[in-house]
């Protein structure tokens, strides 16, 4: 029992939830409830993804920024980007 709460707690459910369950002990409310956390935890992971891209993205942009030589002026020939 323990083990059960402790892995639901685990995946994101509330104790709410989980003492709801345990009080009805529906099976196919379980699983839809089980099938919303997944789609909730899906939805944090592709959020995260998004910020570490931003982040890795800055610290690039960083780096390069440090080995800007100040007193020179370059220029750079790059590649077409589209943005949209």
């Amino acid at each position: 029992m323990f083990d059960l709460i402790t892995t639901l707690k685990e995946v994101g459910l509330s104790l709410e939830e989980i003492k709801n369950y345990m009080d009805e002990r529906d099976a196919d409310a379980f699983m839809e409830l089980l099938k919303e956390q997944d789609k909730l935890l899906k939805q944090k992971i592709e959020v995260l993804t998004r910020r570490r891209r931003l982040l890795h993205n800055t610290l690039r942009m960083m780096a390069e920024a440090f080995d800007v030589a100040e007193d020179e002026i370059t220029v750079e020939y790059v590649p077409e980007e589209y943005f949209i």
